[in-house]
């Protein structure tokens, strides 16, 4: 299950979005980290990632791969690449740097399609890649693009929100695009001040975690409307991050800049509150929930490592953590056999202040289904640092 989440913090954004604490970029860096396994060969019989047609003319659906937006210091040249690697992190299928330019955000499609934002947001807007493409196909124009989300049809879903950027002013809105085309379906206002994630139940309906102080909420929209068909907020003090399980139980990260931080569990399609969980949650930076309906959190309490609770369906404390290989996990998803996946930052605030670096470049793990040790990890490029993961949506 592919969530829409806050992902790695930039620091203009941290500062201008108080709302959100407990951002893993502004944390002091730890101790040099201990060693990882090594880089898997790239693949010399790559399978395409577009659609690929069978004997008969049909064409299969894409390859499934694990996709990771990777950004970089700024006093470097490098401005960052995305990487596909095949599920379980057994090969680099192919690295895209075409037009790719510190991206923040990303995302895919069914189809395929690759959607980025930038956190400099200089580009501005959302660059696009058709499955298969090393190249940007489209480039939609827009300022304070920030996150985007995908529905069934692949229509793509585009969250602004200037003021989440600096030096940067104006109204926040969803702006809703035709499948793989820059025509501009509708726009979405109401309801919409500070949207920081974007996520789909199964039956349409759109999810908005909005960090507006002093009414935070998550607010739903009704599949194709622009007006809201309901708001959550019971319990909500700052919500950034959202995530379904099977049943459409909904998932909120709520991280205030002070009091208690949480997730919160919304019954499906209603403003029920189900479960507060606080235990096992300290400085959480990322949720997501696998086909089982086990949730993950990621915590980075500093000078902590960190480590990712992993909660039952229906528990309101971990059934265990997860520490192996973990330093200062960033980014969390999973991939349709439960393997689950970490970005770990290693509290890389060279980006901003790179005197205080701890000097290392981050990396990601994959780990299998109740597994409490890597099955595999692999460093990141020096000086560019995991920033966003994506998986082909179900």
């Amino acid at each position: 299950m592919r969530i829409s989440g806050f992902g790695r913090c930039a620091l203009s954004i941290c500062a201008a979005v108080a709302m959100l604490a407990g951002c893993g970029g502004s944390q002091p860096p730890i101790g040099v980290p201990g060693p990882m396994s090594q880089a898997p060969a790239a693949h010399t019989d790559r399978q395409s990632p577009g659609l690929v047609p069978s004997a008969n003319g049909e064409a299969h659906k894409p390859a499934a791969f694990l996709y990771l937006a990777q950004c970089c210091r700024q006093i470097f040249s490098n401005h960052g690449n995305i990487t596909l690697y095949d599920l379980g992190l057994t090969g680099v299928a192919r690295t895209i740097t075409k037009g790719v330019s510190n991206p923040f955000f990303i995302s895919v499609d069914r189809a395929g399609r690759i959607y980025y934002t930038s956190w400099l947001d200089y580009l501005g807007g959302v660059t696009e890649y058709d499955a298969g493409s090393e190249s940007p196909s489209r480039r939609i124009k827009l300022d304070g693009a920030r996150t985007v989300a995908t529905d069934s049809s692949n229509n793509l879903y585009v969250a602004l929100c200037p003021t989440c950027f600096e030096y940067h002013s104006g109204n926040s809105s969803i702006n809703v695009y035709e499948s793989g085309t820059t025509t501009l379906l509708r726009t979405i206002t109401k309801g919409v001040d500070i949207p920081l994630s974007l996520a789909f139940d199964t039956t349409g309906n759109l999810y908005v975690a909005d960090g507006a102080y002093p009414h935070p909420a998550v607010t739903v929209y009704a599949p194709g409307s622009s007006k809201p068909l309901r708001k959550l907020t019971k319990g909500l003090t700052g919500p950034s991050e959202i995530a379904f399980d099977p049943s459409n139980n909904l998932f909120v990260m709520n991280v205030p800049a002070n009091g208690t931080q949480s997730i919160i569990e919304y019954e499906a399609e209603s403003d029920k509150v189900l479960r507060k969980i606080t235990s096992g949650v300290s400085s959480p930076q990322a949720i997501a929930v696998d086909g089982s309906g086990t949730l993950y959190v990621s915590n980075t309490p500093y000078p902590s490592q960190g480590w990712v609770s992993v909660y039952a369906p229906g528990a309101s404390t971990p059934s265990y953590r997860i520490t192996s290989d973990m330093h200062d996990p960033q980014l969390l998803t999973v991939d349709d056999e439960g393997n689950l996946y970490v970005g770990n930052d290693y509290y890389a605030v060279a980006l901003d202040r790179y005197e205080t670096s701890s000097g290392d470049s981050g990396s990601l793990c994959v780990y299998a289904p109740k597994a409490k040790t890597a099955l595999r990890c692999v460093p990141n490029e020096q000086y560019s640092y995991p920033y966003s993961l994506a998986v082909k949506p179900r």
